[in-house]
């Protein structure tokens, strides 16, 4: 959007205190219903309308506001203002003039679409300026990565991106290569003679290469922005008799789609020059449209098949998705049961430990208890071999005091 800076601001307070309304003196000289008739210091005789005519009287001074745009001031006095009314006009050209260039900068004229592999589509404005560029693909994000194309005449902008891809190698002599260009062009102003002659000057050194230009409309590209691709690739998916779901499940290249565009194209140039010429006759041209019927006929049942087949595929995935998940279900359940039993007998093998400490620390405190005992039993053995010792030393000692006794009385008695 434009934006106002400062210099612009400073514009509109001048404007506005150019549009400032003037102070005029002048004297009541008649009073008529709610207006008088007052005479101005610059002679002049202006009819007023009075808030209160019975405030006001003959001969009394008031003040009147007139504003610059009054064409009903004197031509003397217009001059005066001509020269604001003139700098005011430049003014207004002057903000209005940017407003206008950014409308028509940005204002689409048309888009083009480039289908090899990258995806990419510009849009561009009426000065045939890329105004828009994105990509419908991850390799169409990698192509744009590598040329910065907004503000580019929108011809050459094309024309760069197919040299990026050459560059890239997505466009490669080894390859079997396609380009469809999509435009849709709202203003018509787009030229594709010059734009063929860029790009084949550009694809000369690539062997194998098929471009084709695919006019589209707004509503076409509408409905190929809903399906996320380019109106090119629509209108050769209709014209050719193959829808979206086909060519992807047939994984079809951009080379293949010009193929079989162009060999559509062939037999209805055929068909309208034998058409022209006289040569078809009434028999061949119902035949040829019974044929045309039956192909359709077939084409329609063929898609009907692949959809029961697709109808069918779904089912055995759900069928496959609701076993996997009833399967995810019991191994889950089964690692729940294994991790409890891993659980319990990490408990067993804890009071296990736990027993065996225990009984450990009772053996060994029953070992210290029999070792206690035993020098205990030692200890009373000692003592009471000491006692013994001691009392038959004392016997001895009392039977030899006896015998000597003994003796002696013995010598007495002789």
């Amino acid at each position: 959007m434009y934006d106002i800076d400062g210099s612009e601001i400073h514009i509109f307070k001048r404007l506005y205190r150019m549009m400032e309304v003037i102070r005029v003196k002048g004297i009541i000289l008649e009073i008529i219903g709610n207006h008088a008739v007052v005479l101005t210091k610059a002679g002049d005789y202006k009819k007023v309308r009075l808030k209160n005519s019975m405030n006001y009287e003959c001969g009394d001074e008031i003040e009147m506001n007139k504003s610059i745009f009054n064409w009903e001031l004197p031509k003397l006095q217009w001059k005066q203002y001509r020269v604001r009314f003139s700098i005011m006009a430049i003014l207004f050209i002057i903000m209005i003039f940017p407003s206008i260039n950014y409308y028509q900068t940005n204002q689409v004229a048309g888009h083009v679409n480039i289908d090899i592999n990258p995806s990419v589509e510009l849009t561009y404005n009426k000065q045939m300026k890329v105004i828009g560029a994105h990509s419908l693909n991850d390799d169409g994000e990698a192509l744009l990565s590598k040329k910065e194309v907004l503000k580019m005449n929108v011809h050459d902008a094309i024309n760069s991106l197919i040299v990026v891809a050459i560059e890239e190698g997505y466009i490669a002599s080894e390859k079997d290569n396609g380009i469809i260009i999509s435009i849709t062009d709202i203003k018509g102003e787009l030229y594709k003679e010059e734009l063929s002659k860029q790009i084949a000057e550009s694809t000369k050194d690539v062997q194998s290469i098929k471009v084709e230009y695919v006019d589209s409309d707004v509503e076409t590209f509408e409905k190929a922005q809903k399906l996320k691709k380019s109106p090119g690739e629509v209108i050769i998916e209709e014209k050719i008799g193959l829808s979206h779901q086909e060519v992807e499940n047939e994984k079809m290249t951009t080379y293949e789609l010009v193929s079989r565009y162009n060999e559509y194209k062939d037999a209805l140039t055929e068909e309208n020059s034998r058409s022209d010429k006289g040569i078809v006759s009434k028999e061949e041209r119902m035949t040829h449209q019974q044929e045309k019927k039956g192909l359709l006929d077939a084409i329609k049942g063929i898609r009907e098949e692949l959809k029961d087949r697709e109808k069918e595929e779904k089912e055995l995935r759900n069928k496959l998705k609701d076993e996997e998940e009833e399967l995810k279900g019991r191994s889950k359940e089964e690692k729940n049961r294994e991790k409890f039993r891993e659980k319990e007998l990490k408990e067993r093998l804890k009071i296990e430990k736990e027993l065996r400490d225990k009984l450990k620390d009772e053996g060994k405190e029953l070992k210290d208890r029999l070792k206690e005992e035993k020098n205990r039993e030692k200890l009373r053995e000692k003592e009471l071999k000491e006692r013994l010792k001691k009392e038959e030393k004392e016997l001895r000692d009392k039977l030899k005091e006896k015998e000597k006794e003994l003796k002696d009385k013995f010598k007495k008695a002789k």
